[in-house]
């Protein structure tokens, strides 16, 4: 399974697509993927905070669209125990991590999932005690 952090889900629902991204994306099983519910409210709150108009309606209506296409991971109690020793761990080690982003590796560790994402501070968490089995993919052209 793979998980789709939320830059993913925006790069889907772009129209010009990074390159690697788009030769990834075109040669995945669609039912591999899911969205964690995190992601989810990452994007409709990004919605709903542009001012009410014909933009706002047009991309609340393709964001769910696009969701509603997509097996949904819950955020459910063994994900956030992970999500918590995420963030404790990577706090420890001077590193931080913001709560969305640790819920959706928890996610993606409960699930036995692989994250797709950009991001670089998702990178060291398979390094800590309980999260070796974190994994993260990067299909972009630009490697961030």
């Amino acid at each position: 399974m793979l998980v789709l952090d939320t830059c993913a889900v925006s790069e889907i629902m772009h129209k010009d697509r990074d390159p690697g991204f788009q030769e990834w994306f075109a040669a995945t099983e669609h039912d591999a993927l899911a969205i964690p519910t995190i992601a989810v409210t990452e994007l409709l709150y990004g919605i709903r905070r542009l001012p009410d108009g014909k933009r706002k309606s047009r991309l609340m209506q393709q964001t769910t669209g696009y969701i509603d296409s997509f097996h949904i991971l819950s955020f459910c109690r063994d994900a956030s125990d992970r999500a918590s020793l995420i963030m404790a761990q990577l706090h420890s080690a001077g590193d931080n991590i913001k709560f969305p982003d640790a819920a959706i590796a928890g996610i993606a560790i409960h699930n036995g999932a692989t994250l797709i994402t950009r991001d670089a501070h998702f990178a060291g968490i398979g390094d800590h005690k309980r999260c070796e089995d974190f994994r993260l993919m990067n299909p972009w052209s630009d490697k961030k």
